[in-house]
């Protein structure tokens, strides 16, 4: 996840698809719901869909190129008038 997070451009978008896929079918083919049989694909498929998020997107760089240009700007705080 932290890999995802910061450096997004060296992972691929395709396995994790497959893995959201995969696991949305191994739940489709679910007879009894119990949470012995549901637990691992449900945990596959929230955390795949959460790569696909990190990856295709990218929103990691994103917040970092706006947390360094806060960083840039010089903190600007109104004088106090008498």
């Amino acid at each position: 996840m932290l890999k995802s997070w910061s450096h997004p451009e060296s992972e691929t978008i395709w396995s994790y698809v497959g893995a959201v896929v995969n696991a949305g079918v191994l739940l489709l083919t679910i007879d009894r719901w119990t949470i012995d049989v549901a637990a691992f694909p449900l945990f596959i498929f929230c955390i795949a869909s959460v790569q696909v998020v990190l990856v295709g997107l990218k929103p990691g760089p994103r917040v970092n190129r706006v947390r360094s240009r806060r960083r840039a700007v010089p903190n600007s705080e109104p004088v106090a008038s008498r």
